[in-house]
């Protein structure tokens, strides 16, 4: 057992002999589904195309825009055809044997892959912060009060002097009451579209949040379900301009679907 395991792809399929009809279209939303990030992808199966007739030109244009190779194999099929086709992306294959079987008309493929090895994870970042909402102002003051120079001494001191005093019994005396504390930080990504100006607008949100829950009063509960909509329509206008540049600047088709496949619902299951 990998102590570490490597993600990778493996797809298995069998198509019957007969005309193509919607299996070029149906093969691309399934490679669309597959998350086009470096991760190894492995297609194999009975595809039933003949690699050098009419119907493989749609095919190979397809694999062509998946960035999928085949792997070059002896004749697979006692008919001396070559329907068994491996197809692979972001790792190596090194071809073992074919070997003829008697209880089937197609050969035994034997095969080696090597997948590229896992990027180590970086550990997570942790976030520093104090808990100043447990902090009394006035034991605070008398701590640092205590813990300066008399008042006829620390005015004797030099402003340099004085100063670094000040800031390191500050912090000695916060380190005392409230001290730094961790916590990991947030593992999910950012969103692209969160602009500094709605980021503002959504911290005056939560102020006014906090500020209704508080008073409990009507005005306060107005004001807030006035920042709530315009910040939801903020929300809005900046998704929508953000997606309709990566729509309009996309090159890739298949990729610029596969990413926004993430976003959308999953259909229900078939009965």
């Amino acid at each position: 057992m990998l102590a570490d395991p490597i993600k990778a792809f493996l797809v298995v399929l069998y198509r019957p002999p007969g005309p193509l009809a919607d299996f070029v279209e149906e093969l691309d939303m399934l490679l669309s589904i597959l998350s086009d990030d470096g991760t190894p992808l492995i297609l194999l199966g009975d595809f039933n195309i003949h690699r050098e007739g009419t119907q493989a030109v749609d095919f190979k244009s397809l694999l062509t825009s998946f960035d999928l190779k085949l792997l070059n194999t002896l004749v697979t099929h006692k008919a001396g055809k070559q329907l068994d086709l491996i197809l692979t992306r972001n790792c190596i294959t090194d071809l073992t044997s074919v070997t003829p079987l008697h209880i089937s008309d197609h050969s035994f493929i034997q095969l080696s892959v090597s997948l590229p090895p896992t990027p180590p994870t970086s550990p997570s970042l942790v976030t520093f912060r104090r808990n100043l909402r447990s902090l009394s102002p006035s034991h605070f003051s008398s701590i640092v009060t205590s813990s300066l120079p008399p008042i006829d001494e620390f005015m004797c001191h030099p402003t340099d002097t004085a100063t670094n005093t000040l800031l390191s019994t500050l912090t000695a005396s916060l380190d005392t009451l409230c001290p730094l504390s961790t916590r990991p930080a947030r593992s999910s990504p950012s969103c692209p579209w969160l602009m500094d100006v709605i980021r503002e607008e959504r911290s005056i949100l939560r102020a006014a949040k906090r500020r209704w829950r508080k008073s409990k009063d009507g005005l306060d509960l107005d004001k807030y379900h006035s920042l709530l909509k315009s910040f939801s329509a903020r929300i809005t206008d900046a998704k929508t301009h953000y997606f309709l540049n990566k729509i309009n600047s996309a090159s890739n088709a298949h990729k610029l679907f596969s990413t926004f496949l993430t976003h959308l619902p999953h259909p229900p299951p078939p009965p």
